[in-house]
C-alpha cells in the first residue's frame, strides 16, 4: 500500500503532452513570422527577436518557415511593449556587478486566412541576468548586447514550446 501511494505521489499533475504532440492543426505547415513592433527606447530590439522567432521556427522542427504573409498557413506577430535594466547586485564601492535585461512584449500565433487567434499571450516576460564588475565601458555593453541577444532566443524558445503546447 506504501508503494502504491508513493508511486501516485511521484506521478505530479498527470497532464503532459506526448512526445512529438502539439495543439496545433496539423494542416498548419507554414509559419511566417511577421515584423515586431518596438515601443522601447532600444533601437533594433524588433528585428532581434524576429530573427529569435525565426530561428526557432526553423529549430522546432515543426513548421516551415515560410517566405512571405502570403504563402504561409500562420503568422507570429510579436509586439515588444518594454524593456527594462536593474540592477541585481553591487560591489564594495557600491557600483552593479550584475544587471537583469526584462523584455515585456504580447505575441500572437494566428491562422493567416480567418485571422482566427490560435494562441495569444499578453506581457508574456522574460529576462536574462549578466555581469558587468570591474568592466570597462565598451566591455559592458558587448556583455549586455550578448545578454541582449540571448534574452531573444530564450523568450522565442520560451514562447515557442507554449505555442505548441496551447498553453
Amino acid at each position: 500500500m506504501c508503494a502504491l501511494i508513493m508511486l501516485w505521489m511521484s506521478s505530479g499533475c498527470g497532464y503532459h503532452l506526448a512526445d512529438g504532440e502539439d495543439s496545433i492543426d496539423p494542416a498548419i505547415q507554414k509559419v511566417f513570422v511577421d515584423t515586431f513592433t518596438n515601443r522601447t527606447s532600444e533601437a533594433g530590439i524588433e528585428n532581434l527577436f524576429r530573427s529569435a522567432f525565426m530561428d526557432q521556427v526553423l529549430r522546432g522542427g515543426r513548421f516551415q518557415l515560410a517566405g512571405s504573409r502570403e504563402e504561409a498557413d500562420a503568422l507570429i506577430r510579436g509586439d515588444i511593449r518594454s524593456l527594462s535594466t536593474s540592477h541585481l547586485s553591487y560591489g564594495k564601492t557600491d557600483l552593479s556587478v550584475e544587471e537583469r535585461l526584462t523584455v515585456v512584449m504580447d505575441v500572437t500565433f494566428e491562422e493567416r486566412t480567418s485571422k482566427r487567434i490560435l494562441w495569444q499571450v499578453r506581457n508574456f516576460n522574460y529576462y536574462n541576468d549578466y555581469t558587468v564588475a570591474g568592466e570597462q565601458t565598451n566591455v559592458m555593453e558587448i556583455k549586455r548586447k550578448n545578454a541582449l541577444v540571448k534574452l531573444s532566443g530564450d523568450a522565442a524558445e520560451r514562447a515557442y514550446s507554449l505555442i505548441l503546447s496551447g498553453f
